[in-house]
């Protein structure tokens, strides 16, 4: 094994405590400018989805089964011709096939988080198939974050040369 006798044996152009992720954002911002806000624009319909488990809408899923399966078991005990029977037995005939609608979404659903976690590479909970979401929207605050602090690093830096451009053009000459 050999061994490094100093921390590093090739200068970085970037300071030290610049992460890999500001490098990215840095070479994404100089082809499109405004890409951390594209993102974020782009990304905000999974903020309004990440609140949401797989368990629970399915849990609320299972939950409207068992109603419309009690309301089902009650429209016997009504005549044909009662107000409970024609009002319901319509109802429940779209009800119960919009559910079942509901759990084929919701297969599709499970799947498409299942081919997500392939396609990323990860290996998530089935419990819990929206974590990935978690995971990428981690990774867009962050991206944003690393956008937002190379700018302000960039407008620092220019600041500075502007304020050296000013001490030196009020130096008098030596001449």
């Amino acid at each position: 094994n050999p061994q490094l006798t100093s921390r590093c044996s090739s200068r970085c152009r970037y300071p030290e405590q610049t992460s890999l992720l500001h490098v990215v954002a840095r070479h994404a911002a100089a082809r499109e400018p405004d890409v951390h806000k594209a993102l974020k624009a782009e990304l905000q319909p999974l903020e309004l989805s990440s609140a949401l488990s797989i368990e629970g809408i399915s849990t609320e899923v299972a939950a409207l089964r068992r109603e419309i399966d009690a309301a089902a078991a009650e429209l016997p005990n009504h005549g044909a011709g009662a107000p409970f029977a024609v009002m319901m037995g319509p109802f429940l005939a779209g009800a119960g096939a919009a559910q079942e609608a509901l759990v084929a979404r919701l297969a599709s659903l499970k799947a498409s988080f299942s081919s997500l976690d392939a396609y990323l590479g990860e290996t998530s909970d089935a419990a819990e198939p929206e974590a990935t979401l978690g995971r990428i929207r981690s990774f867009a605050a962050s991206f944003h974050k690393a956008c937002r602090d190379n700018e302000r690093a960039e407008h620092l830096r220019k600041k500075q040369e502007k304020a050296e451009a000013e001490r030196a053009a009020r130096r008098p000459s030596s001449l």
